[in-house]
């Protein structure tokens, strides 16, 4: 190795060593995060958190506890339950998280569940170890439990009918789940055993989540589509072969498809028509030359539909399990379920089985699909894709719900013609009490490239961020919360993992109060246009009206070691100029944020899991105006400096 290579391998292990130590400085282990949350305010008394001002011990209200016997109870387990109680009363029933911590050994497994849940009830006892009940109502159900003192769980179980869990919006208010550590298993194996145990001859074996023998009425199926008569011929398919037991019909809304494909369209459901399908009600072609409205598109078809049922199904989604469809009817037709929605992976190789919709989880940043891209050969987040799942809500490429729960929600919103109206139908259900659920037992394909396009085209996301900001206009007290999605779960940036949120609590808000022009001109002198320096703006949220704007996202060098690049984030005002005219740039050092997901992700690109960002950019740091983001490179060892912009604009 000559010299000059020396030199540099010198100072590349200088930078990888700094990497290293700052990346190890950022991970935060759970029983260094626990121990924190479990000593600050409102831990051990029902004052902050429980919002009861009686001292704990002599908190009013009596209540029965139910354990799991291979565990014990956390030390203040009790207190918060008090505390609970005495705050909510119409609360009868208190569940909370749990971990692993064996006598004489850390903490660790945590298990951070959802607000009650009871389609996943159905599938696994995930109340879990600590299981508080009120004992005056306990005492009124006597009569009704006599056969269930031999098994705790299915006891629990049958509490969760009598509390009204199985009723339009009343378990929301009588089934509480507390945030908190409440139980320690002694093992993971013992705590699995005690959640994971099959259905119970009682309880959540009843009539109200049975599937029961048959469909009663019509399903209507939509399917909005234009100049796709392959994607669809695959779509209609595949409905025919999964349809057993139903009795259906198919409605295509064409908004203008070119004459040749309409004629092609139109032999095609002629065929069909033709083909005696059982249980093949009725087959209508509806056509009318639009621009693409998906809303008016869906509310137009239901509008045709005679069935009590309808289903909303995107022409490149090809349904391939037998009988998914009547699972997904029975579950519609329950009294206290809005929409169903099925999982859907990428038709890309049964060796890949990548998911791309496992339910849509609500983040501060908006909407997001969480499983996106991941296997769906492992399990995740204790089975959140396998088996049903509430969700706040479900992709309409492939939405189930009742007509007259539809209509009483509004149908799609006309003010969201592309983007969020499914989002917008699931939040209207919940607002009205019903509970929404992502069939993952079975799956369907969903060819999502054909009907998605380009995202990142700037035009797209300038119509995309518009109508998230008309989604939450809409729903203002859903702006950042999901009650099916523990606030203890990853919730900054699109890492679509579903992860603990302590991985990433070194992490810290870089806060700009103070920025000076750092140039002028098209883009600062001496950097490389180059597409190799990736930048992608995640999010840009308002941090209240005198505060600022958090840019979260992340900035990868490809192909090259990101440990030895020193990173900036670069603001270019939008302001019409003339060719002469020299506009005033801003730069801003970043810190870097740790990213796991980026080194999951990117696998052979190298140390870039610090190449994060979130920076708060404070008002009074720019001037008032819309800026284009990008970044600036520097590599420290041999000198290239490189510049690239991403599509996305802040506005300050």
């Amino acid at each position: 190795m000559g010299l000059k290579k020396l030199v540099k391998q010198v100072f590349i292990n200088k930078y990888n060593k700094r990497y290293e130590n700052e990346l190890n400085s950022r991970r935060v282990s759970y029983r260094d995060w626990i121990a924190d949350l479990e000593s600050g305010p409102g831990s051990s008394d029902c004052g902050t958190d429980g919002g009861c001002d009686c001292a704990s011990a002599s908190c009013p209200v009596e209540f029965v506890v139910l354990c799991n016997p291979r565990g014990r109870e956390a030390e203040h387990a009790r207190l918060w339950a008090g505390s609970w109680f005495a705050r909510f009363p119409e609360a009868l029933i208190l569940y909370g998280d749990e971990d692993v911590w064996p006598e004489g050994e850390e903490r660790r497994s945590p298990y951070f569940k959802p607000d009650w849940s009871p389609d996943l009830l159905a599938g696994q006892f995930y109340p879990g170890g600590f299981v508080a009940v009120r004992k005056e109502w306990f005492e009124t159900c006597t009569g009704e439990l006599t056969d269930y003192n031999c098994d705790t769980r299915s006891l629990v179980c049958r509490l969760v009918e009598l509390a009204g869990g199985y009723e339009k919006g009343r378990g929301r208010r009588t089934i509480l789940h507390i945030p908190r550590i409440l139980f320690h298993n002694e093992s993971e194996a013992a705590g699995e055993a005690w959640m994971n145990y099959g259905k119970p001859p009682y309880g959540c074996n009843s009539q109200a989540l049975s599937e029961g023998e048959a469909v009663s009425g019509m399903l209507s199926v939509i399917i909005p589509s234009k100049d796709n008569p392959d994607l669809l011929e695959k779509c209609i398919h595949g409905i025919l072969e999964t349809s057993a037991d139903l009795r259906y019909e198919i409605i295509v809304v064409d908004n203008g498809s070119s004459q040749e494909n309409r004629v092609q369209l139109e032999a095609l459901l002629k065929a069909v028509r033709r083909s005696g399908a059982a249980g093949l009600a009725r087959l209508l072609y509806h056509y009318e030359p639009m621009e693409f409205d998906f809303s008016r598109m869906c509310n137009l078809g239901a509008r045709k539909a005679s069935g009590e049922l309808l289903l909303f199904l995107n022409d490149d989604v090809e349904l391939v399990e037998p009988g998914c469809l009547k699972g997904m009817a029975q579950m519609a037709a329950r009294p206290f379920t809005g929409a169903v929605g099925l999982k859907l992976l990428y038709p890309d190789g049964k060796e890949l089985r990548r998911i791309q919709h496992a339910g849509i989880t609500n983040l501060p940043m908006g909407p997001v699909h969480k499983l996106q891209f991941c296997s769906d050969e492992k399990v995740y987040a204790l089975g959140r894709n396998r088996g049903r799942q509430n969700v706040l809500a479900v992709t309409a490429a492939c939405l189930m719900v009742e007509k007259e729960k539809f209509m009483e929600a509004g149908g799609f919103a006309k003010e969201l013609q592309v983007a969020f109206n499914d989002v917008d139908l699931c939040f209207q259900l919940y607002e009205l009490g019903y509970e929404n659920v992502c069939q993952c037992d079975c799956f369907a394909f969903h060819d999502e490239s054909y009907s998605r396009g380009d995202d990142e085209a700037p035009e797209k996301l300038e119509r995309l961020l518009g109508e998230r900001r008309r989604l939450y206009e809409r729903h203002p007290l859903l702006a950042g919360v999901d009650p099916y999605y523990s606030a203890y779960w990853n919730r900054e940036g699109l890492d679509t993992h579903i992860r603990p949120q302590y991985e990433t609590q070194g992490n810290r808000v870089q806060r700009v109060e103070r920025l000076t022009a750092g140039g002028s001109g098209p883009e600062p002198a001496g950097y490389r246009q180059d597409p190799c320096l990736m930048v992608r703006v995640e999010s840009a949220l308002a941090n209240g009206e005198q505060s600022g704007v958090i840019v979260t996202g992340w900035s990868v060098v490809l192909g090259d070691n990101n440990a030895c690049y020193e990173k900036e984030l670069i603001l270019r005002p939008q302001a019409e100029t003339t060719a002469d005219e020299a506009v005033e740039f801003y730069r801003i050092p970043l810190q870097g944020q740790y990213r796991p997901d980026l080194t999951e992700n990117m696998p052979d690109q190298v140390n870039v899991g610090l190449c994060g960002y979130q920076v708060e950019l404070m008002y009074a740091a720019l001037p008032e105006g819309r800026y284009r983001v990008g970044a600036l490179a520097g590599n420290r060892v041999t000198g290239t400096r490189l510049i690239n912009w991403s599509n996305r604009v802040v506005d300050i």
